[in-house]
């Protein structure tokens, strides 16, 4: 992968979508760019697909989930506990867990790459 460096504006930008829960719009607002919501929704999708920042992001996520220990199987085990404790208690909603999922990006579906003679297939597999 590339290993270019970032703008301080770029560094911000991933700093604050990694706080803010993933908020594109809101982190480029907190990382000074300029324009309506309308324009920043372009900008925080322009510059989630730029190699160098989606590298930023990815290994600050790793890092994040390695200190706390959390992996995916970890996290739908103590989700299933979580669960059976709260349908015992009658309560259905368990917010904490959904939004620790949501901010360590365990809660997307995994990707898988099929590489072929006509080029590459992408596709996602969600994990029920």
């Amino acid at each position: 992968m590339t290993k270019k460096k970032l703008t301080p504006k770029q560094e911000m930008f991933c700093l604050a979508y990694l706080s803010n829960g993933f908020n594109g719009v809101q982190a480029c607002k907190e990382a000074g760019y300029k324009g309506n919501d309308k324009t920043l929704s372009v900008v925080s999708a322009e510059n989630l697909v730029k190699p160098s920042i989606k590298e930023f992001i990815d290994k600050e996520k790793a890092k994040t989930s390695k200190k706390l220990n959390i992996t995916r199987e970890s996290l739908l085990e103590d989700l299933n506990k979580a669960k059976a404790l709260a349908l015992e208690e009658g309560d259905r909603q368990l917010p904490s867990y959904e939004q620790q999922a949501k901010m360590l990006g365990l809660n997307e579906p995994e990707k898988h790459e099929h590489k072929h003679d006509h080029g590459v297939t992408s596709f996602q597999v969600e994990i029920i």
